[in-house]
């Protein structure tokens, strides 16, 4: 019966700063006790080659691989990207090599290791044509709104409306309110009664008699009549009590009982409007002489007149101040009479108004 013998083999050990300093021989195996690593001779470089990677466990940051002792081809991952040991020194974490997908320049890396597209890293390149719709288009490369030229362009890169591109065809006759109508490819215009207005030479212009005629008396309102053209003439107008019409610019109102009676009518013009009219020369025959009040606005006797240079006017003289202030001065003046007004009104003070009168003279 053969013997059995049972032997144990044990490889060189020990620390991984001993393996350093140890040249082993060619296929000589050595096994690291404090990095548990496992490395054979070449009989060349002291501590011999790693015949072994190692996947560390995962890092919290990118400058923790400087402290993991690796060697080459070994991984570790860090926010869940891998990285290799690609030269030595492992200390050095520029020798750390990234593994991970590699991404086209529209995307990156965000600071989570997660994939995201680059702020105005898309291009129109990358879209699908058939995807944009709406009012956008791709051309040359480029997203663009799609517009009819015939109507918009663009100024300064901004969509504008073309001068008169907008015309009937493009406005709803439903976009217009009172008094105007149009639109849907008719003209735009003014809706008004053909009876009482038309249009001549493109210019609105009212029919007179037949608008006075229209504004007919609703609920006793007056009706109003075309302007007459001499005052007599208002007796003539089927008038009832309260019509209006005018005469010279004046309104007149039908009162009485019979508009065939003048009357009948009454000016109902503002009573406070002033009516201007000029007397008669100031000469010494005038009822405007000496005796009358008005003299006292006069420096003077509107009596005391003499004949003037011009046979048939007369002449007016009075003293002023001269204008040294001391001196007197006679001034003759010929008069052209009175400018007369006549009101029928109450001043601020409370005095009544009636007819008073301005001298005019030339001199």
């Amino acid at each position: 019966m053969p013997d059995f013998y049972i032997s144990k083999i044990k490889i060189r050990r020990g620390t991984n700063d001993q393996r350093k300093s140890v040249r082993l021989d060619q296929g000589e195996p050595a096994y690291t006790t404090d990095t548990n690593r496992l490395y054979v001779g070449n009989g060349v470089l002291s501590g011999g080659v790693s015949v072994t990677t190692k996947n560390h466990v995962p890092l919290t940051n990118f400058s923790s691989l400087s402290a993991t002792y690796s060697e080459i081809g070994d991984i570790a991952s860090i926010d869940n990207i891998f990285y290799q040991l690609t030269a030595n020194p492992y200390t050095d974490i520029t020798k750390w090599g990234r593994i991970a997908t590699k991404v086209s320049q529209e995307f990156e890396y965000d600071s989570s290791s997660t994939i995201n597209l680059k702020l105005s890293g898309l291009s129109a390149s990358k879209i699908n044509p058939n995807t944009v719709d709406g009012g956008l288009f791709i051309n040359n490369n480029k997203l663009q709104v799609n517009y009819n030229p015939t109507f918009f362009g663009l100024s300064a890169n901004k969509l504008s409306l073309n001068a008169a591109s907008i015309t009937t065809r493009e406005l709803l006759s439903t976009s217009f309110g009172n008094g105007l109508s149009g639109g849907n490819g008719n003209t735009i215009t003014l809706r008004t009664n053909p009876t009482n207005f038309s249009f001549v030479g493109g210019v609105l212009n009212a029919n007179y008699t037949s608008l006075y005629q229209s504004i007919s008396s609703y609920s006793g309102k007056s009706k109003f009549f075309a302007p007459v053209s001499l005052y007599n003439s208002l007796t003539t107008l089927s008038a009832n009590g309260n019509d209006i019409s005018t005469f010279d610019g004046v309104l007149y109102q039908m009162n009485g009982s019979s508009a065939n009676q003048l009357s009948s009518w009454t000016d109902i013009s503002d009573k406070k409007a002033v009516q201007r009219s000029v007397f008669s020369t100031l000469t010494g025959s005038s009822s405007l002489n000496s005796n009358n009040t008005l003299s006292s606005i006069f420096n003077g006797t509107p009596a005391h007149t003499i004949t003037g240079a011009i046979p048939g006017l007369e002449l007016t003289k009075f003293e002023a101040i001269s204008s040294n202030g001391i001196s007197t001065v006679t001034i003759t003046l010929t008069s052209a009479g009175f400018l007369a007004y006549e009101g029928d009104f109450t001043s601020k003070t409370g005095q009544p108004i009636g007819r008073f009168a301005i001298p005019i003279f030339a001199y």
